[in-house]
């Protein structure tokens, strides 16, 4: 992620649990901690489950 232009690009850490859901909120190597999957409610507040929509003028992560 450091070497990306961050002029160019706007870089967003995401965290993918083993099951494939995407979340915004959650530092990615905290993920590789765990041992059991990530339920997207971590209690913390700050987790949101996300995706990416099939519109190509929708340019960002849709929450779920």
């Amino acid at each position: 992620m450091a070497n990306l232009d961050k002029d160019k690009y706007e870089v967003v850490p995401i965290g993918i649990t083993k099951e494939g859901s995407w979340l915004l909120g959650t530092e990615p190597a905290k993920l590789l901690e765990m041992e059991q999957s990530v339920d997207v409610d971590t209690g913390t507040g700050q987790t949101t489950a996300v995706t990416l929509t099939g519109d190509p003028h929708v340019r960002r992560l849709i929450p779920l």
